[in-house]
């Protein structure tokens, strides 16, 4: 899961911590939090404390300047204090290339970040940072990524590890596919290889008869196929050949 463009990192909570400690530095934490890591409530909170710091300063009496600027910066420690678990939260995202997100609320807060799955060029870690993806899943699809099958849509990534569609939808808004078609045809009923005959394989195209029957017999041989990316191993598919299964067949 990469970011789509080449964001920065977020300071560490401790760097976070320390802005806000040091007078006339505790908006600067906000402001660069706020900003990279898309919460304006901060960059706005950011933009005051600054105002409420420097403006008396420069505009009341000593007297009655000093002790306002000093309101201002203990208002940003609390707040900084209440906010600690939420940046917490926040900073692994963007920072940590191996965090793994928890909940589909945090897929949401990932994908405003401006993190993605680009999944034709996604690693193990990548797919392995969304929710619900196992690491056999995260394997078969870069295995078929890596022998040159590419992926279109959702149906394609769910066809190859064999999951619903609908168990994917939700992962939708984190992953990018850049060579979708969008005018690409609709997905014919597909076969499963561990329940057809070598009769119905040998209509599936690309198919013939002796590679329809070298299915059966492998599949009798050494158990049913996992998925895509075992079946292509097992049987030496060309690259061509399994991206064309791939909307054929299903697990």
């Amino acid at each position: 899961m990469r970011p789509s463009s080449d964001r920065l990192t977020a300071p560490s909570l401790t760097m976070w911590k320390l802005w806000s400690l040091v007078p006339g530095l505790h908006w600067l934490g906000f402001l660069v939090a706020g900003h990279r890591l898309q919460q304006q409530p901060w960059t706005v909170a950011g933009g005051v404390y600054a105002a409420l710091f420097f403006l008396p300063l420069a505009s009341l009496p000593t007297g009655v300047g000093v002790p306002v600027s000093l309101l201002s910066w203990l208002a940003a420690v609390v707040h900084a204090r209440r906010s600690e678990r939420q940046y917490a939260n926040l900073v692994p995202m963007l920072n940590d290339p191996y965090h793994r997100l928890q909940s589909l609320s945090e897929v949401e807060v990932a994908v405003r970040l401006g993190l993605v799955v680009d999944v034709n060029r996604a690693s193990v870690d990548d797919w392995l940072r969304l929710p619900g993806i196992s690491i056999r899943q995260a394997r078969s699809l870069v295995s078929l990524t890596r022998a040159g099958v590419q992926f279109y849509c959702l149906e394609d990534v769910a066809g190859a590890i064999g999951a619903p569609v609908e168990q994917l939808q939700t992962l939708a808004p984190a992953l990018r596919f850049c060579f979708y078609d969008p005018d690409g045809a609709e997905l014919p009923v597909r076969l499963d290889p561990n329940l057809a005959s070598s009769e119905e394989l040998a209509n599936l195209p690309g198919v013939d008869s002796n590679l329809a029957q070298a299915i059966t017999h492998n599949r009798g041989q050494h158990g049913p196929y996992r998925d895509l990316a075992d079946l292509q191993q097992r049987l030496h598919l060309p690259p061509k050949l399994t991206a064309t299964l791939l909307h054929h067949i299903q697990f």
